[in-house]
């Protein structure tokens, strides 16, 4: 079985990667594209932050549920 403690830090990992990629990809797209091999595209990288946003909110309630 594995150890509930393990999957809570795991969980708080990936919301903090999720939440600092929503707010990078939303709100700084082109400091972003500058260290990407693609050029700029606002509407791709404000899909990749409602992306992120779907996986914040699916962390949130997993915390909660415990």
């Amino acid at each position: 079985m594995i150890n509930k403690t393990l999957i809570r830090v795991f969980l708080l990992l990936c919301l903090i990667g999720a939440l600092s990629g929503f707010i990078l990809h939303l709100f700084f797209p082109y400091k972003i594209s500058n260290l990407s091999f693609w050029n700029s595209s606002i509407g791709w990288q404000r899909e990749i932050a409602l992306w992120n946003l779907g996986a914040i909110f699916m962390i949130i309630y997993s915390l909660i549920k415990n």
